[in-house]
């Protein structure tokens, strides 16, 4: 929005990148909006892990069960935010850099040039 040198479609790759942040925090702690609506949702990762982590009983079939549904998800998203942090926002941060758009946190130390 400050940088009028910048190509719109970076406010559209800004976007895209911010959607697919929301839903890897909704796979981490579950759809909070429709929790608030008490309707029924997809155990999240943590609803997977939790409640195994403060009992002192032995580890239930069910735990163990959810345990390794919980690990393959987390090695998928753990895929999906390194490819988006260190692929698709270092890309966007090298384009935004180039127009010229003011420094925003996370984008390493700006650039300075004498005018």
């Amino acid at each position: 929005m400050e940088t009028p040198k910048a190509d719109p479609k970076l406010g559209e790759q800004i976007k895209d990148l911010e959607k697919r942040l929301r839903e890897a925090m909704r796979a981490i702690h579950g759809d909070r909006l429709l929790q608030r609506r008490s309707e029924p949702t997809t155990p999240s990762l943590l609803d997977r892990v939790s409640p195994q982590l403060s009992t002192t009983c032995p580890i239930t079939e069910t735990a163990k069960h959810n345990y390794e549904i919980a690990a393959n998800e987390v090695e998928k998203l753990l895929e999906d935010l390194r490819a988006m942090i260190e692929q698709d926002l270092r890309k966007l941060g090298e384009e935004l850099e180039a127009a010229g758009a003011p420094w925003t946190p996370g984008r390493g130390v700006p650039r300075w040039k004498k005018t």
